[in-house]
């Protein structure tokens, strides 16, 4: 994820010479890092492919949300994560904190599978669905630029001088507070209604969805 990011950098960057190269250098250190540092990047990719694999299985289940004791609970749950994501969208607005917009992340990312789940009851609901995945995907690169800012600094000096990561600090801010602009405004789109009012028009949909299967 570091590299993709810092490569991505590099190519924005064509146009600056000073910059281009400087992130140039940051290719080469990342590359140069023990085995177990990239060892443990790759680990965080397998978890994410793990839980991707076991989305792909729970929606074979299908119609079976459409039975009594099925979709009241995922109900339960996506009313849940909706209030938390919203009380949380709300407090980054009013203060722009790392571990907020992480926090906001992990429950857009959350909300994100319920809705994925509820797929083929909800397809009128598709564009909120690939919304939210284009929502989690800007806080997800939001969060890359902090660790990558953060992980600039464990780098060796003879890589970088202290005036080498100021530049690079910068650009990595600027980039952020594009994202993060752009995520708000895409938060404020999809979290606006009131969770009564949300879960009243997801129930709306698994009713209306329900009753042929039970007459199937």
């Amino acid at each position: 994820v570091l590299r993709k990011t810092v490569q991505n950098f590099r190519k924005a960057s064509a146009q600056d010479p000073h910059m281009e190269a400087l992130w140039t250098r940051v290719v080469v250190a990342l590359d140069a890092e023990q085995p177990s540092a990239r060892k443990t990047r790759e680990g965080i990719k397998a978890s994410g492919r793990c839980a991707i694999q076991l989305l792909r299985k729970a929606k074979k289940l299908d119609h079976e949300f459409a039975e009594d004791a099925g979709y009241p609970s995922l109900l339960t749950g996506l009313d849940r994560t909706y209030k938390q994501a919203r009380k949380l969208y709300k407090s980054l607005r009013k203060d722009d904190d790392v571990e907020t917009s992480h926090r906001l992340r992990r429950r857009v990312k959350y909300l994100w599978y319920d809705m994925q789940l509820l797929e083929n009851a909800t397809e009128t609901l598709e564009d909120f669905r690939k919304d939210l995945g284009v929502l989690g995907e800007l806080l997800g690169d939001e969060h890359d630029l902090v660790d990558l800012r953060c992980h600039l600094t464990t780098l060796s000096s003879a890589a970088l001088s202290l005036q080498d990561l100021i530049d690079l600090s910068a650009a990595i801010s600027e980039r952020r507070a594009e994202i993060h602009s752009e995520a708000m405004a895409l938060g404020e789109r999809l979290l606006a209604e009131k969770p009564a009012a949300f879960l009243a028009r997801i129930e709306q949909f698994l009713t209306a969805w329900k009753r042929p299967a039970e007459a199937a």
